[in-house]
């Protein structure tokens, strides 16, 4: 063989391995990162799991709402224009409401909703929306 190209290629094989070394190195990081966020992902839903289960044991040992009829008010407020809409004589009135009420400031429409969150519970509003965004971002990750 010819002591030129030993030569050569004396030189080419510590720089190929240099490279090929440096990539195992950054696809094990890679994998490394991964793993770490699935684990951090894992350790977040169980903390959730386990602040809804103490906040439903709290519930429990609370007792029933602390303005039981309240649940009922709303809902059958809520529900008022929706049946009273198939009465005619009603309907310029209901229209008239919605009117009024989408005349109203911002300010009173975003604490009418807190209002109405804090009657229902926000585990029976926003809870059910969370776990479902969870489930639905587990099922695509796979964890």
């Amino acid at each position: 063989m010819n002591p030129v190209i030993s030569f050569i290629g004396g030189l080419i094989k510590p720089v190929s391995d240099h490279f090929s070394e440096k990539s195992k190195i950054k696809s094990a990081i890679g994998k490394r990162k991964d793993e770490l966020t699935k684990l951090n992902l894992k350790a977040k839903i169980k903390l959730i799991q386990k602040s809804g289960d103490a906040s439903l044991s709290i519930d429990q040992a609370n007792g029933s709402d602390p303005i039981p009829w309240a649940n009922d008010a709303t809902l059958i407020l809520f529900l008022l224009p929706f049946v009273l809409s198939f009465y005619p004589p009603a309907l310029p009135h209901i229209v008239a409401g919605f009117q009024a009420l989408d005349g109203m400031p911002q300010w009173y429409k975003y604490s009418l909703g807190m209002m109405l969150i804090s009657v229902w519970g926000y585990r029976n509003l926003v809870s059910p929306i969370i776990q479902s965004i969870a489930k639905a971002y587990l099922s695509r990750t796979k964890l």
